[in-house]
Protein backbone atom coordinates (compact mmCIF):
# COMPACT_ATOMS: atom_id res chain seq x y z
CA UNK A 1 0.00 0.00 0.00
CA UNK A 2 3.37 2.54 0.70
CA UNK A 3 4.72 1.50 -2.53
CA UNK A 4 1.28 2.32 -4.21
CA UNK A 5 0.81 5.53 -2.27
CA UNK A 6 4.39 6.57 -3.33
CA UNK A 7 4.32 5.49 -7.29
CA UNK A 8 1.20 7.87 -7.30
CA UNK A 9 2.43 10.77 -5.53
CA UNK A 10 5.42 10.73 -7.99
CA UNK A 11 2.86 10.46 -10.81
CA UNK A 12 0.86 13.45 -9.74
CA UNK A 13 4.63 15.20 -9.26
CA UNK A 14 5.14 13.82 -13.05
CA UNK A 15 2.31 15.13 -14.64
CA UNK A 16 1.82 15.87 -18.33
CA UNK A 17 4.19 19.21 -17.81
CA UNK A 18 7.49 16.97 -17.55
CA UNK A 19 6.53 15.39 -21.10
CA UNK A 20 6.56 18.70 -22.30
CA UNK A 21 9.65 20.21 -20.91
CA UNK A 22 11.26 17.18 -22.66
CA UNK A 23 10.08 17.60 -25.75
CA UNK A 24 11.29 21.50 -25.03
CA UNK A 25 14.84 19.96 -24.16
CA UNK A 26 14.84 17.96 -27.58
CA UNK A 27 13.95 20.26 -29.51
CA UNK A 28 16.78 22.63 -28.36
CA UNK A 29 19.63 19.91 -28.48
CA UNK A 30 18.22 19.16 -32.36
CA UNK A 31 19.34 22.89 -32.85
CA UNK A 32 22.08 23.09 -30.71
CA UNK A 33 23.99 20.62 -32.87
CA UNK A 34 23.79 22.82 -35.67
CA UNK A 35 24.99 25.91 -34.30
CA UNK A 36 27.95 23.76 -31.75
CA UNK A 37 28.11 20.33 -32.48
CA UNK A 38 30.58 20.19 -29.48
CA UNK A 39 28.46 21.75 -26.87
CA UNK A 40 25.17 20.03 -28.27
CA UNK A 41 27.24 16.39 -27.43
CA UNK A 42 28.26 17.20 -24.23
CA UNK A 43 24.45 18.19 -23.10
CA UNK A 44 23.19 14.89 -24.60
CA UNK A 45 25.67 12.95 -22.16
CA UNK A 46 24.23 14.96 -19.54
CA UNK A 47 20.42 14.29 -20.49
CA UNK A 48 21.24 10.64 -21.08
CA UNK A 49 20.71 9.69 -17.80
CA UNK A 50 17.70 11.72 -17.48
CA UNK A 51 16.14 10.34 -20.12
CA UNK A 52 16.65 6.89 -18.77
CA UNK A 53 14.83 7.51 -15.31
CA UNK A 54 12.31 9.15 -17.30
CA UNK A 55 11.79 5.91 -19.29
CA UNK A 56 11.40 3.80 -16.49
CA UNK A 57 8.99 6.02 -14.90
CA UNK A 58 6.92 5.93 -18.05
CA UNK A 59 7.04 2.24 -17.48
CA UNK A 60 6.20 2.06 -13.94
CA UNK A 61 3.21 4.04 -14.86
CA UNK A 62 2.06 2.44 -17.29
CA UNK A 63 2.17 -0.69 -15.39
CA UNK A 64 0.03 1.30 -12.72
CA UNK A 65 -2.40 2.07 -14.99
CA UNK A 66 -2.61 -1.15 -16.77
CA UNK A 67 -2.99 -3.37 -12.90
CA UNK A 68 -6.00 -0.47 -12.14
CA UNK A 69 -7.73 -1.10 -15.42
CA UNK A 70 -7.60 -5.02 -14.20
CA UNK A 71 -8.88 -4.65 -10.98
CA UNK A 72 -11.38 -1.95 -12.29
CA UNK A 73 -12.44 -4.68 -15.10
CA UNK A 74 -12.64 -7.34 -12.79
CA UNK A 75 -15.19 -5.55 -10.65
CA UNK A 76 -17.33 -5.17 -13.74
CA UNK A 77 -17.02 -8.86 -14.52
CA UNK A 78 -19.05 -9.58 -10.97
CA UNK A 79 -22.20 -11.02 -12.19
CA UNK A 80 -24.72 -8.80 -9.83
CA UNK A 81 -27.43 -6.95 -10.56
CA UNK A 82 -29.55 -5.32 -7.59
CA UNK A 83 -33.05 -2.83 -8.07
CA UNK A 84 -35.15 -1.48 -5.33
CA UNK A 85 -38.72 -0.83 -4.71
CA UNK A 86 -40.04 1.99 -3.35
CA UNK A 87 -43.90 0.47 -3.22
CA UNK A 88 -46.29 -2.69 -3.77
CA UNK A 89 -46.78 -1.00 -7.06
CA UNK A 90 -43.80 -0.21 -8.13
CA UNK A 91 -42.59 -3.85 -7.51
CA UNK A 92 -46.16 -5.11 -9.57
CA UNK A 93 -45.31 -3.27 -12.27
CA UNK A 94 -41.97 -4.44 -12.75
CA UNK A 95 -43.52 -7.70 -11.67
CA UNK A 96 -45.71 -7.47 -14.68
CA UNK A 97 -43.01 -7.19 -17.36
CA UNK A 98 -40.62 -9.91 -15.61
CA UNK A 99 -43.17 -12.41 -15.95
CA UNK A 100 -43.85 -12.03 -19.29
CA UNK A 101 -40.72 -13.53 -19.90
CA UNK A 102 -40.43 -16.01 -17.07
CA UNK A 103 -41.40 -20.11 -17.42
CA UNK A 104 -40.86 -20.83 -13.75
CA UNK A 105 -41.62 -18.86 -10.71
CA UNK A 106 -40.82 -20.16 -6.86
CA UNK A 107 -42.29 -18.48 -4.08
CA UNK A 108 -41.78 -18.48 0.00
CA UNK A 109 -44.39 -17.64 2.59
CA UNK A 110 -43.26 -18.44 5.82
CA UNK A 111 -46.26 -17.48 8.30
CA UNK A 112 -48.77 -16.04 6.10
CA UNK A 113 -50.99 -13.50 7.11
CA UNK A 114 -54.73 -12.75 6.23
CA UNK A 115 -56.29 -13.46 2.48
CA UNK A 116 -57.36 -9.87 3.09
CA UNK A 117 -53.95 -8.19 1.50
CA UNK A 118 -55.42 -9.62 -2.28
CA UNK A 119 -57.38 -6.25 -1.73
CA UNK A 120 -55.94 -4.03 -4.15
CA UNK A 121 -53.37 -5.47 -5.28
CA UNK A 122 -52.68 -6.45 -9.24
CA UNK A 123 -49.72 -9.33 -8.03
CA UNK A 124 -52.87 -11.89 -8.04
CA UNK A 125 -53.70 -10.39 -11.01
CA UNK A 126 -50.14 -11.02 -12.58
CA UNK A 127 -49.80 -14.67 -10.93
CA UNK A 128 -52.94 -15.85 -12.39
CA UNK A 129 -51.96 -14.69 -15.89
CA UNK A 130 -48.63 -16.40 -15.51
CA UNK A 131 -49.95 -19.46 -14.60
CA UNK A 132 -52.71 -19.13 -17.18
CA UNK A 133 -50.12 -19.10 -19.83
CA UNK A 134 -48.77 -22.45 -18.43
CA UNK A 135 -45.95 -21.95 -17.29
CA UNK A 136 -44.61 -23.32 -13.41
CA UNK A 137 -45.37 -22.22 -10.32
CA UNK A 138 -44.99 -23.60 -7.20
CA UNK A 139 -45.65 -22.03 -3.71
CA UNK A 140 -44.10 -23.38 0.06
CA UNK A 141 -46.73 -22.06 2.75
CA UNK A 142 -46.31 -22.71 6.65
CA UNK A 143 -48.84 -23.71 8.89
CA UNK A 144 -50.68 -20.61 10.71
CA UNK A 145 -53.38 -20.40 12.71
CA UNK A 146 -55.19 -18.10 11.18
CA UNK A 147 -58.16 -19.97 8.65
CA UNK A 148 -58.16 -18.11 5.87
CA UNK A 149 -54.88 -19.12 4.79
CA UNK A 150 -55.95 -22.16 4.24
CA UNK A 151 -58.86 -21.43 2.61
CA UNK A 152 -56.76 -19.04 0.46
CA UNK A 153 -54.80 -22.08 -0.39
CA UNK A 154 -57.73 -24.32 -0.96
CA UNK A 155 -59.47 -21.82 -2.95
CA UNK A 156 -56.21 -21.72 -5.23
CA UNK A 157 -55.95 -25.41 -5.81
CA UNK A 158 -59.34 -25.81 -6.95
CA UNK A 159 -59.14 -22.91 -9.15
CA UNK A 160 -55.51 -23.80 -10.61
CA UNK A 161 -56.13 -27.92 -10.43
CA UNK A 162 -55.43 -28.12 -14.38
CA UNK A 163 -52.47 -25.48 -14.48
CA UNK A 164 -48.84 -26.20 -13.12
CA UNK A 165 -49.83 -24.59 -10.09
CA UNK A 166 -48.21 -26.78 -7.27
CA UNK A 167 -48.72 -25.78 -3.50
CA UNK A 168 -46.73 -27.66 -0.32
CA UNK A 169 -47.53 -27.49 2.90
CA UNK A 170 -44.48 -27.03 5.58
CA UNK A 171 -45.61 -29.32 8.28
CA UNK A 172 -42.12 -31.04 8.96
CA UNK A 173 -40.59 -27.50 10.26
CA UNK A 174 -42.74 -25.51 13.00
CA UNK A 175 -42.84 -21.14 12.73
CA UNK A 176 -44.13 -19.61 15.44
CA UNK A 177 -44.19 -15.60 15.81
CA UNK A 178 -41.82 -15.20 13.74
CA UNK A 179 -41.95 -12.05 11.06
CA UNK A 180 -40.75 -12.98 7.96
CA UNK A 181 -40.34 -11.75 4.52
CA UNK A 182 -42.05 -13.65 1.17
CA UNK A 183 -39.30 -14.65 -1.05
CA UNK A 184 -39.72 -15.13 -4.70
CA UNK A 185 -37.54 -17.05 -7.15
CA UNK A 186 -38.04 -16.71 -11.10
CA UNK A 187 -36.44 -18.94 -14.03
CA UNK A 188 -33.27 -19.78 -10.88
CA UNK A 189 -31.78 -16.20 -11.81
CA UNK A 190 -33.43 -13.89 -9.77
CA UNK A 191 -34.56 -13.71 -6.28
CA UNK A 192 -36.61 -11.10 -5.21
CA UNK A 193 -37.79 -10.24 -1.27
CA UNK A 194 -40.83 -8.76 0.71
CA UNK A 195 -43.64 -7.67 -2.00
CA UNK A 196 -45.51 -6.30 0.74
CA UNK A 197 -47.92 -3.45 0.27
CA UNK A 198 -48.22 -2.46 3.99
CA UNK A 199 -44.81 -1.97 5.88
CA UNK A 200 -42.62 0.75 7.68
CA UNK A 201 -39.56 0.04 5.18
CA UNK A 202 -38.53 3.07 2.45
CA UNK A 203 -37.66 -0.12 -0.20
CA UNK A 204 -40.34 -2.80 0.80
CA UNK A 205 -39.41 -4.93 -2.33
CA UNK A 206 -35.86 -5.39 -3.53
CA UNK A 207 -34.45 -7.64 -6.14
CA UNK A 208 -30.92 -9.17 -6.40
CA UNK A 209 -29.69 -10.98 -9.81
CA UNK A 210 -26.38 -13.18 -8.66
CA UNK A 211 -25.33 -16.47 -9.29
CA UNK A 212 -24.27 -17.58 -5.77
CA UNK A 213 -26.79 -15.71 -4.29
CA UNK A 214 -29.88 -17.20 -6.00
CA UNK A 215 -28.16 -20.62 -5.48
CA UNK A 216 -28.40 -20.46 -1.93
CA UNK A 217 -32.07 -19.49 -1.91
CA UNK A 218 -32.92 -22.24 -4.33
CA UNK A 219 -31.42 -24.30 -2.25
CA UNK A 220 -33.38 -22.79 0.68
CA UNK A 221 -36.25 -23.47 -1.18
CA UNK A 222 -36.03 -26.87 -1.88
CA UNK A 223 -34.86 -27.77 1.94
CA UNK A 224 -38.37 -26.68 3.13
CA UNK A 225 -39.63 -28.24 -0.06
CA UNK A 226 -38.60 -31.53 1.34
CA UNK A 227 -39.83 -31.15 4.36
CA UNK A 228 -43.75 -29.70 3.33
CA UNK A 229 -46.62 -32.40 2.02
CA UNK A 230 -47.12 -31.86 -1.53
CA UNK A 231 -51.06 -30.98 -1.85
CA UNK A 232 -51.18 -31.14 -6.11
CA UNK A 233 -49.02 -32.96 -8.04
CA UNK A 234 -50.27 -33.27 -11.92
CA UNK A 235 -52.72 -35.63 -11.67
CA UNK A 236 -54.64 -35.02 -7.88
CA UNK A 237 -55.09 -32.32 -5.66
CA UNK A 238 -55.21 -33.27 -1.74
CA UNK A 239 -57.66 -30.82 -0.41
CA UNK A 240 -58.54 -32.72 2.81
CA UNK A 241 -55.15 -32.04 4.50
CA UNK A 242 -56.89 -27.87 4.40
CA UNK A 243 -60.27 -29.28 5.49
CA UNK A 244 -59.24 -30.84 8.07
CA UNK A 245 -57.36 -27.92 9.28
CA UNK A 246 -59.84 -25.00 8.57
CA UNK A 247 -62.06 -27.38 10.74
CA UNK A 248 -60.05 -27.38 13.90
CA UNK A 249 -59.38 -23.87 13.84
CA UNK A 250 -63.14 -22.71 13.31
CA UNK A 251 -64.13 -25.38 15.63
Amino acid sequence: MKIKNSIDLIENFYKENTLIAIVLIAIFVFFSQIISPVKAKNTIDHLLPIFIVVLCLEIIFIRNRYNILKRLELKLDIDFEYKSFTSGVEFDNYLDNRLKKATIVKVLHINSQTSNKRENRRYYEIIDNFVRSGKCFRRIFSDSNNSDVYKWMKEDLLKFQKDKYFIHLLDKLKVYNIRTIGIMLIDDEEVCFGGGYVTSFEHPTISVKNFNIVKFFNDYFDYLLFNSINLKNDENINIEILNQRIQELES
